[in-house]
């Protein structure tokens, strides 16, 4: 957990399999804000990997990320959650 812990632009969220269907089953992404200011995401399925960086695309993963932290658990229950079952693997 040391990722999650140690650098502070990382953040890890568990969503609940109680939750049931969510923003968030559609696929991971990542939503980053470049050094320049500029947000993209990066979108990855089985085929290949891709940066998008049109603002209208944007918006859209940013809202669905809203509604995915709105599902999560806090950041520190996810962390706690996330130790744990990684000391039961162990």
């Amino acid at each position: 957990m040391n990722v999650a812990t140690e650098h502070t632009r990382i953040r890890l969220h568990v969503v609940p399999a109680s939750v049931g269907a969510y923003p968030g089953v559609a696929g991971a992404f990542v939503l980053a804000t470049l050094p320049t200011g500029e947000d993209v995401v990066y979108l990855d399925d089985q085929l290949k990997g891709q940066v998008i960086d049109h603002a209208g695309d944007v918006l859209a993963v940013r809202s669905a990320w809203e509604s995915i932290q709105g599902e999560a658990l806090p950041l520190q229950q996810s962390i706690d959650l996330l130790t744990e079952v990684a000391k039961s693997w162990s």
